[in-house]
């Protein structure tokens, strides 16, 4: 049996809590002992970072763990493509987007992943940065809306308020998944900052519906 996770921005495999002081697991770690301490450790664990310097530092944790990890070379969309043409076809396959804004969530990535016959991915939307940087993404000739959710500027119907105009867009690219046959959750986790701030959304992406059912009562 196959199950691998993929991991296309792994950073040095663990982060540094700053209220705290804290080191804890990076995503790619942390997965790896879970799966373990569950009884099903992944066959193979992808990772990828656009910094070679956090991909080689979070590979090599992994491997000190024992873990069976393979670095992806490049961008997320490159690394995205090499896994599906890497990963066995008809095993499953768990990835975990976990980009810094909207621009690095390319619509690129989803689209090679969703190729594979058995996929589910837990995708982080940067809500600060939809926030933020709404009124730049709107009037820049090159916009990281496109990027994110290609075709917007054909289907937004600007004539709305800036809060409307967020949903639409999200809502829109909702769709554009939907079109590639894997459905996203309804459910979009929000996580909050420690002063309360909106910080981003999570939500899964899957082809069975049994993954959505799980993830509705752990969102």
């Amino acid at each position: 049996k196959s199950a691998t996770f993929i991991d296309l921005f792994c950073g040095p495999g663990r982060a540094r809590v700053k209220e705290t002081g804290e080191w804890i697991d990076g995503s790619a770690v942390a997965a790896w002992k879970i799966s373990q301490e569950g009884g099903a450790p992944f066959s193979e664990i992808y990772v990828a970072d656009i910094d070679e310097t956090n991909r080689k530092a979070s590979a090599e944790r992994l491997r000190r763990l024992g873990a069976p990890v393979r670095e992806l070379d490049g961008s997320a969309v490159g690394a995205a493509a090499a896994a599906v043409r890497e990963g066995n076809p008809h095993g499953l396959h768990f990835a975990f987007i976990d980009p810094f804004n909207l621009g690095a969530l390319d619509f690129r990535i989803i689209q090679s992943l969703a190729s594979l016959k058995r996929i589910d991915m837990l995708i982080h939307i940067s809500k600060m940065d939809h926030q933020r940087n709404l009124g730049i993404n709107l009037t820049s000739e090159e916009s990281a809306f496109d990027s994110f959710v290609p075709g917007w500027r054909d289907k937004i119907d600007l004539n709305h308020s800036q809060q409307e105009i967020r949903r639409l867009v999200v809502e829109y690219w909702k769709d554009k998944v939907a079109d590639l046959g894997i459905g996203p959750s309804t459910e979009m986790k929000l996580i909050k900052g420690s002063r309360n701030q909106h910080l981003y959304w999570l939500l899964l992406v899957a082809k069975n519906d049994l993954a959505l059912k799980f993830w509705k009562v752990a969102a």
